[in-house]
């Protein structure tokens, strides 16, 4: 995957490469890594830099990313940011569902007590009522549990897009 490289004091592609290539490269990589940068950044005038030129770092073997990469520190927080967001996101849901379970826990010991079950066997509304909440407590579970397998399935792919998106970066 391709890197972008913002430069700072580095006036050519030599002195970028230099900055970029792991230490101990070989002339062979190095030239090859050269090579490479012109193919990826056919717009620049890569022996003539200004400060703020951002240049795009195609893979070659004997690449890393520096340590002073801005652009590289900017992703690794936001990526983090957005993992925590998920993470957020995933315990709302998580605790909401087990509160709607409660509610629901709560309200079917109130519908099995005695003075509800007398209630209901003289208004027949009262047992109406009841049973339709019933009913609406089994939909209930079932649209939970759909939503819930939803929502874990799109943070596990938004996690893996944006792994694939900070290593563009």
């Amino acid at each position: 995957m391709p890197q972008l490289f913002v430069v700072t004091n580095q006036k050519t592609v030599r002195a970028i490469a230099t900055k970029v290539l792991a230490g101990r490269t070989s002339a062979s990589t190095r030239d090859k890594a050269i090579a490479a940068i012109r193919r990826a950044n056919p717009n620049l005038d890569l022996d003539r830099l200004s400060p703020g030129a951002v240049v795009v770092i195609p893979a070659v073997t004997g690449l890393r990313r520096g340590a002073d990469d801005p652009v590289g520190d900017v992703g690794d927080d936001l990526a983090a940011r957005v993992r925590d967001g998920l993470e957020s996101l995933s315990s709302a849901a998580e605790l909401g569902e087990e509160q709607r379970v409660a509610d629901k826990q709560e309200a079917q010991a109130l519908f099995q007590s005695a003075v509800l079950k007398r209630l209901s066997s003289a208004e027949p509304l009262i047992a109406e009522y009841v049973e339709a909440n019933r009913a609406r407590f089994r939909q209930d579970d079932v649209e939970a549990k759909r939503q819930l397998g939803e929502l874990r399935s799109a943070a596990a792919g938004w996690s893996e897009d944006l792994d694939a998106l900070r290593e563009l970066l």
